[in-house]
């Protein structure tokens, strides 16, 4: 499901102001645009703000990709696959890769894998626990034996 067929527009209408300048919508569709898993299109920009920004989120997005350009920044804002996008800037990449080779994050399991995992373990636990009740019984019983068969015990 699109991006743009989950906002739900009666929702957000109540919370925007009435009129906002292109100067005011550039920090918010830097915002979402930062934010956003995939390219965000302008149409879904217009349907989140409202149809009577169109024309400021134009220019803001505008704004937007010209102080991204600036050589004193290291991201971009990119035109994707009929979105925007923030990317790191492609004489940064080294830098970048680099820092991602070496950057090694935390393992993060599924609900099923650390289920399956703490299954597993309580599993060899109570095998160890069972087997381990097994032997003092099988030991218990060697002594009884014992006890029984020698002529001392009879006494």
């Amino acid at each position: 499901m699109s991006t743009q067929a989950k906002l739900q527009l009666e929702d957000l209408e109540e919370s925007a102001p009435v009129t906002m300048t292109a100067a005011e919508l550039k920090p918010i569709l830097e915002a979402l645009i930062y934010v956003a898993d995939e390219p965000i299109a302008e149409a879904t920009l217009v349907t989140l703000l409202g149809k009577e920004h169109q024309e400021g989120i134009r220019e803001g997005l505008r704004l937007l990709q010209e102080q991204y350009q600036s050589a004193d920044c290291g991201l971009e804002i990119k035109e994707v696959a009929g979105g925007y996008k923030m990317a790191t800037k492609a004489e940064h990449h080294e830098w970048v890769r680099k820092y991602v080779k070496h950057h090694t994050p935390p393992t993060k399991l599924s609900l099923a894998s650390r289920m399956k995992f703490n299954n597993a373990i309580f599993t060899k636990r109570n095998s160890l626990i069972f087997d381990a009740r097994q032997r003092n019984l099988f030991l218990v019983f060697l002594m009884k034996s014992a006890s029984l068969a020698s002529p001392s015990a009879s006494r």
